[in-house]
């Protein structure tokens, strides 16, 4: 409500070239961290790091919103700085909106993969008698799977790994 009223009734904004300054050498810290995190998001297969990076290289558009109130207010134009912060809020809230719900599956660790189409991989690996709690977990390019695999009790070890290794392979 704040920065409506002063869309209408302007406080005098004070612009200098060190706000200047301090915006662009700020933008290019976050240019260089947030290319840096995307490169080791990818390294590292990080959903986390990759939406950091994502969170950071976003402030950048916000700072540049910033740059050009500032340059607004500079040409006379005062009504800009209260627009601006009204634009930076939304921007803002939809990088908090995105963020949850790009994050709440993972967090109420819902499957990312169709336990029935893991189940037919399986089920259809020779030796394989039955298989149970199959669960999958983890972002869709670094994807978890868990599950019980029975084979027959008169299997040799060596046969019964051979068996595993086989459900392994199908299911990479």
């Amino acid at each position: 409500t704040g920065a409506i009223q002063r869309l209408f009734d302007p406080p005098p904004v004070v612009v200098n070239w060190w706000s200047i300054g301090a915006l662009l050498f700020s933008s290019a810290v976050q240019a260089v961290a947030g290319l840096w995190e995307l490169r080791k998001a990818a390294q590292l297969e990080s959903e986390v790091l990759r939406a950091d990076a994502r969170h950071t290289l976003a402030s950048i558009g916000v700072s540049a919103a910033v740059l050009v109130g500032l340059g607004f207010v500079l040409l006379g134009y005062d009504w800009a700085d209260p627009l601006v912060a009204l634009l930076v809020a939304g921007v803002i809230g939809k990088i908090g909106v995105d963020t949850v719900r790009e994050n709440v599956p993972a967090l109420v660790d819902r499957a990312p993969l169709d336990a029935a189409h893991i189940g037919e991989i399986v089920g259809n690996v020779r030796g394989v008698e039955s298989y149970h709690r199959i669960r999958s977990r983890g972002p869709v390019d670094n994807v978890a799977i868990d599950l019980h695999v029975r084979v027959s009790p008169q299997l040799a070890m060596p046969e019964a790994n051979a068996i595993a290794d086989e459900v392994r392979r199908r299911l990479l």
